[in-house]
């Protein structure tokens, strides 16, 4: 069988950005996201409307003290997929945000808003900085090189992230 570039060339992209679209949409983590992230410092900023009320809250976890560790930890192990369309957001940022255009309304008991800042000391006058966030029942995350928020997917998102956010919360009250 001979090869034709004609034919073949658009099958064999087709097929390679295939399977590119699936490696990219593996299953990651913050390693991935952020490598080489160490942080020194962990804030999150927590977000609770109501009918009625607005409470805010906030908790900022140092290195080297258990709760630091043991949140760290958890982070570590949430596991995230990618789309494949964040490769073009990046590439034209002006796209940011038409992906994920729903409004996302709370269930009851639901916190609205987690933001999770890391920030690393360089050793140097700017520290290194990185944000995760959770919306409701939405992961995403902030790629400052291209200077976009983009979604992540997770199995059980939004369970895993009420079950965090409220975790943090009750701390943040203490």
């Amino acid at each position: 069988m001979k090869l034709t570039l004609k034919r073949d060339l658009p099958l064999l992209l087709a097929a390679l950005l295939v399977i590119w679209g699936l490696w990219y949409a593996r299953p990651i983590g913050v390693e991935t996201l952020y490598p080489e992230l160490e942080p020194d410092i962990i804030e999150v900023y927590l977000s609770d409307f109501t009918t009625y009320r607005h409470e805010d809250r906030r908790l900022k976890l140092t290195a080297g003290t258990e709760e630091f560790d043991d949140l760290w930890s958890e982070i570590r192990e949430l596991r995230f997929r990618r789309s494949p369309f964040n490769v073009v957001v990046q590439a034209l940022p002006f796209l940011e945000g038409i992906v994920d255009t729903y409004v996302k309304y709370p269930e009851t008991d639901d916190l609205d808003t987690m933001s999770i800042s890391f920030a690393q000391d360089n050793g140097t006058d700017i520290w290194r900085s990185e944000h995760l966030k959770f919306d409701v029942d939405a992961w995403s995350y902030r790629d400052f090189d291209h200077g976009v928020t983009l979604p992540l997917l997770m199995k059980n998102g939004h369970e895993i992230g009420q079950k965090m956010a409220h975790e943090l919360w009750e701390q943040a009250a203490e």
